[in-house]
């Protein structure tokens, strides 16, 4: 059976959101129904429920799809079917597996059709080296604050800390000498 409207991108986005409506007013049908509540309880079941309409229309007017999981996982679902069927972007996903600055490149190159799967690949990607950075930052503090250096306060551990922590910072002798301005006293 061929059904065009699973062909409209727009009409399938409404379904979703239909779906998540639905069980929304269900959650709500059910508290409504419960045999041995007061009118009182009902009553503030009814006004959440009003309240949270209220939310959503100003979420969905910015575009926050928090509370709608069916149309959240739609917008997901349809990027990555616009990355699957894009052959310049899966040759350069492939070229960048294990490789973080080809990942980022990759990161940026996505198209602007795909925010979401881009905000969740940087999530991901921003995990697994915090992870790293936060062990490795234990790691050293361990290291440096045992029982042999008892007197180092913890205003020295933040610097030491700070210091192996930046392994960004490279010397450069040669440029820190031109920089330096010579200043000669007398000629002989």
């Amino acid at each position: 059976m061929d059904v065009p409207e699973f062909e409209d991108p727009k009409w399938v986005m409404d379904l979703a959101f239909l779906v998540d409506i639905t069980q929304e007013l269900n959650v709500l049908n059910l508290k409504l129904q419960d045999p041995g509540q007061l009118i009182t309880a009902a009553y503030e079941s009814v006004k959440a429920f009003s309240t949270k309409l209220r939310l959503w229309e100003t979420q969905l007017s910015a575009k926050n799809l928090s509370h709608f999981t069916t149309c959240r996982s739609l917008v997901e679902q349809t990027e990555l079917i616009h990355l699957q069927c894009n052959t310049e972007l899966k040759n350069k996903f492939r070229d960048a597996k294990g490789n973080a600055d080809k990942t980022a490149q990759f990161l940026r190159e996505l198209p602007p059709r795909c925010p979401e799967l881009s905000k969740v690949l940087s999530r991901l990607l921003c995990l697994f080296g915090s992870t790293y950075l936060c062990e490795k930052l234990f790691f050293t503090m361990n290291f440096n604050k045992c029982k042999f250096r008892s007197r180092l306060s913890d205003a020295h551990l933040e610097a030491v800390l700070r210091v192996s922590t930046m392994n960004s910072i490279r010397e450069n002798v040669a440029q820190l000498c031109e920089q330096k301005c010579c200043q000669v006293s007398g000629q002989k």
